[in-house]
């Protein structure tokens, strides 16, 4: 297949329909039309032009789900067998084995059990029972049992290999497949005249590990106006090429709004994610203070975004503050969160401050207290970070110094009528206490 600019092709048209976004910016997008700049591999242009091949307009909406496995939620241990071999209890059983995340002693286990019912009950099993199989099987490479399950579909059911089985083999991998392998499916699916359909592209999204690759193929589902709300949470590593207002447009081209509180809490995470890395955080935090339906997002994890971003910016003081805060406001505790974060993205390599040792023995001590553990990477950029700057090594102390840093942190890094993302806005207090945890000026 001759490779052409994939882009020269597909960019805005002189008569564009108002359903279309202008996502990114003209100088984005003027790379994204054929440019020199252009960075995206040559593996990636020839999955994005195979991919438009086998497309139409309007794109089929898939009548089957999207499935991200990391997204799946975790599960300790198995369902119990069925005891009767009703076709309900056996699907009902089945379906508990391939809708959740067992941790990696199980899936032998779940491999074996998934097998069996195909084995022993082949016809009255669903096409979803079966990708939802396949899916499984594919995630973990388990591709020689993938296509045996499909060849006993099909001897067994009038289920055939269309392109719902197509779009999971280019689903996402424990171990990521190589592109050749991604190419070589596409093409199989351009082969046998095989149209994609939205599924298809959330799943080469997925696959895609290019950033560039990635906005590139957004463009192109905005061309062919299909809905593309599943990848949203798939987004995270691409929230600094958006501004709040253009991730805004799009969500509200799905239908969601903040306003409305009408999507999913990891949803509303990527678009708070997309504000922080605008350095726009006061103004997320106020959209949420006034919009009393935003309460329902208040949840550790989304604390955990805000202080993810702070800490990384060396604004210690205000992922402590925003710890207090949602306490006293919401009676959420996020103190295990805030120590094992401290620890793990701040304290490791700071900016210098005097009081680096104190506070990495004040944060130790507060995380034994909630029985959390340190693990041994960590430990050794605290010896490495000790050793560079000549601070002792003796790191499980509580000492008065510690008591000292406590007593100021709870005095000033307090907020009592909203969040103020702005150290020189804050009072004395809380400007004392935010310097003494290495909160650095020039960041605010």
């Amino acid at each position: 297949m001759l490779l052409r600019r994939f882009m020269s092709t597909t960019g805005m048209r002189a008569n564009e329909t108002k359903s279309f976004i202008p996502l990114i910016s003209s100088h984005f997008t003027s790379r994204l039309l054929g440019k020199e700049s252009f960075e995206s591999s040559v593996d990636e242009d020839i999955i994005l032009e195979t991919l438009r091949s086998i497309t139409t307009k309007p794109v089929p909406e898939a009548k089957y789900p999207f499935w991200a496995y990391k997204s799946f939620a975790a599960k300790l241990e198995l369902p119990e067998p069925p005891t009767s071999a009703t076709s309900e209890d056996l699907r009902k059983y089945l379906d508990s084995l391939t809708s959740y995340k067992y941790p990696p002693r199980l899936i032998t286990k779940v491999r074996a059990a998934m097998l069996e019912l195909v084995n022993s009950v082949p016809s009255i099993l669903t096409k979803m029972d079966y990708l939802k199989i396949c899916y499984v099987l594919h995630f973990f490479s388990r591709f020689r049992e993938l296509f045996q399950v499909m060849d006993t579909m099909e001897e067994n059911t009038a289920i055939r290999q269309d392109i719902d089985f197509e779009n999971i083999l280019i689903s996402e991998t424990l171990v990521p497949v190589m592109y050749k392998t991604l190419i070589e499916r596409l093409d199989s699916m351009a082969e046998k005249k095989l149209t994609a359909n939205t599924s298809t592209y959330y799943y080469a999204f997925n696959m895609l590990r290019n950033k560039e690759a990635k906005l590139q193929l957004i463009e192109m589902m905005q061309d062919f106006e299909m809905p593309i709300r599943p990848i949203f949470t798939m987004m995270k590593p691409l929230t600094s090429s958006f501004s709040p207002e253009q991730m805004a447009k799009m969500y509200n081209r799905e239908g969601l709004s903040i306003a409305e509180a009408n999507m999913s809490p990891k949803e509303f995470n990527t678009l708070v994610l997309c504000y922080l890395e605008n350095n726009r955080a006061q103004e997320i935090l106020d959209i949420m203070e006034s919009t009393p339906a935003c309460k329902k997002y208040i949840t550790p994890i989304l604390y955990c975004t805000f202080a993810e971003h702070f800490l990384k910016h060396n604004q210690a003081g205000y992922a402590f503050a925003l710890s207090r805060y949602y306490y006293k406001k919401y009676k959420m505790s996020t103190h295990f969160q805030l120590n094992t974060m401290l620890l793990n993205i701040f304290l490791r390599n700071p900016p210098y401050f005097e009081n680096w040792l104190t506070l990495v023995r004040l944060t130790l001590g507060n995380l034994r207290k909630t029985n959390g553990k340190v693990d041994s990477k960590t430990l050794s950029y605290l010896n490495d970070y000790a050793t560079l700057n000549k601070f002792d090594h003796t790191f499980n102390k509580r000492d008065k110094a510690v008591d000292n840093l406590s007593d100021l942190i709870y005095r000033g890094l307090k907020w009592n009528d909203r969040p103020i993302i702005d150290l020189k806005k804050n009072d004395d207090d809380f400007i004392r206490a935010a310097r003494a945890v290495g909160h650095c000026e020039k960041y605010s």
